[in-house]
């Protein structure tokens, strides 16, 4: 067993789908003269931007409240352009036992270290009042010669100890007189295959002994409330007249069909009416009268007065009015809370050269260029919605590939679509609404501009 860890192929984008390891599980103890609980992840260096952690009801835990990411490769954060870390420090006391893990990790050995919890532990004892923060710590990057990680590994892995013990016993065994103890091992050899043949003889006796030899009863085996009954015929199923029988699925079935089919039989006789309902006995009206009745209420070719009026801001308005009321001057308070959100209201100052991000904040061009981080390129991307659901379309691309992790500075063009009903009087109206959104790729993640 040459290589008992698996290795990922070397990710140096961050965008590597076979680089993707979800659902590791990590059980949080405890360490002597360190005040919180501390994981590394098993195949060593992850990109911190795609990591997620979740408590033991899968509930998301937040980054920087929950946990804080460290031990970062700063030379391969720098050569990369993306921040790589390869520890896990749990600052929340709250969150206790099994954590669950998902990460891009870097893969092939670049960023692992088999000293990583214990040189951050040493790095926090240097000064105990110190608070923990993301890539609060710069890790000590070793460089492995050929072969020499994988021999490291093997000599820490669990099942090492209990070979080197088998080994030691092994060596115990073989000191002495060779041809004295071999004679002891073969008598003791036989004697023990005769026993066994012996006793293998009398259980397989015993197993194939069906008379009960134990004089087992049913309240032995907690079956002393359960009456000893045959199973029924079919005609005893349908007849449903006994008590000392039993159904099984099988014989069910019928029996339902049997009893129920003339139910049916008489449910489906339509249009034909077996009782001879009448409308009077139903307090139904017929449908002349009916007729007759909104046609003096509504002639046909009229418009319901004031159908095409709201009642807004105090008095009664039409529809032009309304609309440019709306357009000019939009009060919330009027709107039940959650039923209404602007799409232009942000917060900032609206300036020429200023884009609405995600968090309804205005935000000048050359401040998002800004956060690129160097090292990368940029893509283009389009997509066509058939809805305008802004949150809906920015989770799609956040979660799907290649978009996820695509490179810093990349732009996604979503094409939306939104069908719209309006009441006109007795008529109604649909069209739609065609927009675009554009999506900007960060060093936080996606966007909105």
């Amino acid at each position: 067993m040459d290589h008992p860890i698996v290795m990922l192929p070397l990710d140096l984008m961050g965008n590597n789908p076979n680089n993707v390891i979800g659902s590791e599980e990590h059980m949080l103890v405890d360490l002597d003269g360190f005040p919180y609980k501390i994981i590394t992840l098993f195949h060593g260096g992850f990109y911190t931007r795609g990591l997620k952690v979740y408590d033991e009801q899968l509930n998301r835990l937040e980054p920087n409240i929950d946990y804080i990411t460290t031990y970062k490769h700063a030379k391969l954060a720098e050569r990369t352009g993306l921040d790589i870390c390869s520890a896990i420090v749990f600052v929340n006391p709250e969150i206790q036992g099994l954590v669950y893990t998902s990460a891009q990790m870097v893969g092939g050995d670049l960023a692992f270290s088999l000293t990583v919890i214990q040189d951050y532990i040493n790095f926090f004892n240097t000064d105990p009042t110190h608070v923990p923060k993301s890539g609060d710590y710069i890790g000590q990057e070793p460089i492995w010669a050929p072969g020499e990680l994988v021999q490291n590994r093997w000599g820490l892995d669990m099942f090492q100890p209990m070979n080197n013990e088998l080994e030691n016993i092994s060596r115990r065994l073989m000191l002495g007189n060779a041809e004295s103890e071999d004679n002891l091992r073969q008598r003791i050899r036989n004697r023990l295959t005769d026993f066994l043949g012996r006793f293998n003889d009398a259980l397989d006796r015993h197993i194939l002994d069906l008379d009960n030899p134990h004089n087992t009863t049913a309240e032995h085996v907690l079956l002393g409330n359960v009456r000893n009954l045959t199973l029924a015929t079919p005609e005893e199923a349908k007849n449903m007249a006994s008590d000392e029988r039993y159904l099984t699925p099988k014989l069910v079935l019928p029996a339902i069909d049997f009893h129920t089919t003339p139910l049916y039989d008489h449910i489906r006789l339509k249009p034909a009416d077996p009782h001879d309902i009448t409308a009077a006995q139903l307090n139904a009206y017929q449908k002349q009268p009916t007729v007759d009745a909104i046609e003096r209420k509504h002639p046909k070719g009229t418009i319901v007065a004031n159908a095409n009026r709201v009642f807004y801001l105090g008095a009664w308005r039409n529809y032009d009015e309304y609309v440019s009321l709306l357009r000019r001057n939009l009060d919330t308070s009027q709107f039940p809370t959650g039923q209404l959100a602007p799409n232009k209201m942000a917060n900032g100052i609206l300036e020429s050269t200023a884009v609405m991000r995600g968090d309804r904040r205005w935000t000048r061009i050359t401040d998002i260029i800004s956060e690129k981080v160097p090292g990368g390129s940029a893509n283009i991307y389009y997509g066509a919605f058939p809805h305008n659901n802004l949150s809906i379309i920015h989770q799609t691309i956040a979660t799907t590939q290649p978009y996820a992790y695509a490179p810093v500075m990349s732009i996604y063009v979503a094409q939306t679509t939104q069908t719209v009903g309006q009441g006109y009087g007795n008529g109604e109206n649909y069209y739609s609404i065609y927009e675009r959104a554009v999506f900007v790729m960060s060093a936080s993640g996606w966007v909105l501009v």
